[in-house]
Order: C-alpha cells, then structure tokens, then sequence
C-alpha cells in the first residue's frame, strides 16, 4: 500500500505538478486564445489543477532542492515556451470574464504575457526565494511591460493582469500574505523603482498607492523608506478611508503608522498642507520626520506628540 505522509504531501503534490507542466507537450507559446486554454484544460485533465495549485503545494517547501529544481526548470531567466502556455492558462483562468468578450483586452493580455519575464510571474505568485534566485541570475527588477514591473506584480498578485483594462476601488483587497510582503522587501532591497507608475484603466497607479489599496501598511513603510512618494492618489485614498472607515481590515491606527514615516522626499510641497489635514484627523503623533522634513513647524502644535 502507497502512503504520503502528513506534511509531506505538499512537497509530493508540487513536485508531480512541476513534473506535469515541465512536459514538452506544453512546450509551446504564441497567442493565447479562449479555445487553446479551454482545449488544453480538455486534452489533459490534470492540466487545470496544476496550473493553478502548484504554487500552494510548494509554498512551504521551497528549501527542498528537488522540488526547487523543477520550479527552476519552468521558471528559467530565459523564459522557456513551458513558462508561457503556464502564464496564458493560469491568467485566462482567472480573468475569464474580463478577458475573452473584448478583443481589446484579450490584445493587452496577450502583450503582458509576451513582454513578463519569470520575475514577473514569481512575484505575481508571491515566491520570496524564487524571486532571489532570479535576480541574482540577471532579471531586470525594473522591467516595465502592460502588468507593469515586478514590484507591480508583487503588490497586486495575479490582479495585475487585468489592472491595465479594469481597475476599481470597489474590487475586493485583502491583507496581504507575509511570502508577499517578502517578495516586495526583496524586490526594494534590490533596486526596484519605488515610484514606476502601473498604467490602468484609471489613470497612473505608484507602488505606494496599491500598497494602500491592497492594505498592505507593511510594505507601505517600506516604500515610504525608500523615497516612494504620496501622490495625490495616495492622499486622497487615506483621506477617503477617515470619511468612510467602512473597511474593518483598514482603520485610523493604519493611517498613523503611515504618516509617522513620512519624510519631506515623500510628499511634494504644494501637499504639504493636505498631509497636515489628513495627519490631524487620524491624530498621527508629531514625529521628527514631520516636524523637521515636512516643515509643519508652525502648525505642530496642534499634533499629539509622539
């Protein structure tokens, strides 16, 4: 009798997933169409299930070097055809519905998934050690394409590739993960771009902005740490969630850790008062940062001190 022990199954599973997608039959890219994903899913029935649960199997086994071995494999800097038919089934699966009734966007869907690299996608999948691995092997971290950058990808996870067609403040956030907050660490610690706007179906998006939107007060402080700036997008969010506090994942006490660590870099000066205002009404403590970067001398007395 065959038996998989307890918590090692994972381990097992993400290896047989690897293996499968690792396969030459799958060794084919071109453009991605909703009848060559829906037929591929037809023709191998183990496909589905191991495009889209690999990544969890294998989460918390990444330091086993068998089983890194094959996430190497498809994953290569080089971008192998295995790479892509994975993205396209992956992608499409879950934006269906946004996808495959436009042209427009099937078009801007196909462009991300030709112009990603597998940093792209590493981070898109929350892969913290996968993502090391490939910058030391040469990706470029600020490789801009439609899903945007890696550091794009990372905050937005596979939400990326349909942010440039769709993107509402109404869409569901979440907390991010701690693997997502890692790979976003690992991506500033390596020179990504803290400013690179994402171009949505709204308008310019920064990496500081999504942070806010995916709630994400963690990697917030690390952008602000490294010059990301609070734009007026960024403003107005933090500003809209004092009026609406509507969202219980989000509350005031989010808003002050964020302000605390804004520096002069951080905001231009014709916001200076705007900041101020929002700093008031979440009653952030004043902090050297604010007092001497943002040169709110004059009107700090109206701040709790920290």
């Amino acid at each position: 009798m065959y038996r998989v022990s307890v918590g090692h199954d994972d381990n097992e599973l993400a290896k047989v997933c690897l293996t499968y997608l690792n396969f030459q039959d799958f060794d084919n890219g071109g453009y991605a169409s909703e009848e060559i994903t829906n037929r591929r899913f037809e023709d191998y029935p183990l496909r589905q299930y191991a495009v889209l649960c690999w990544n969890e199997h294998a989460e918390d086994h990444l330091d086993d070097d068998g089983l890194f071995q094959l996430i190497k494999q498809l994953f290569n800097p080089s971008k192998p055809n295995t790479l892509i038919s994975w993205a396209q089934d992956f992608i499409s699966y879950w934006s269906d519905e946004l996808v495959y009734r436009d042209q427009y966007k099937l078009d801007k869907v196909n462009s991300g998934i030709a112009e990603a690299t597998a940093l792209h996608y590493a981070a898109m999948l929350a892969l913290p050690e996968v993502c090391a691995w490939l910058i030391d092997s040469g990706c470029d971290i600020n490789r801009r394409t439609t899903f945007g950058t890696p550091l794009h990808c990372g905050l937005m996870s596979w939400q990326a590739s349909f942010v440039p067609f769709y993107f509402s403040l109404d869409t569901d956030a979440w907390k991010p993960s701690s693997p997502q907050q890692s790979v976003i660490n690992i991506l500033l610690e390596a020179g990504a771009d803290p400013n690179c706007y994402l171009v949505a179906s709204t308008g310019k998006l920064s990496p500081l902005f999504l942070s806010l939107f995916r709630l994400d007060r963690t990697s917030a402080v690390r952008l602000l740490e490294k010059g990301g700036r609070l734009d007026e997008s960024c403003l107005a969010l933090l500003e809209s969630r004092l009026d609406d506090p509507k969202d219980l994942l989000w509350d005031t006490e989010d808003t002050k850790i964020v302000l605390q660590h804004a520096k002069s870099g951080n905001v231009q000066t014709e916001h200076h008062s705007w900041l101020l205002r929002i700093a008031l009404r979440a009653g952030t403590p004043a902090t050297p940062n604010m007092i001497q970067g943002l040169g709110f001398e004059d009107e700090i007395d109206h701040l709790p001190r920290e």
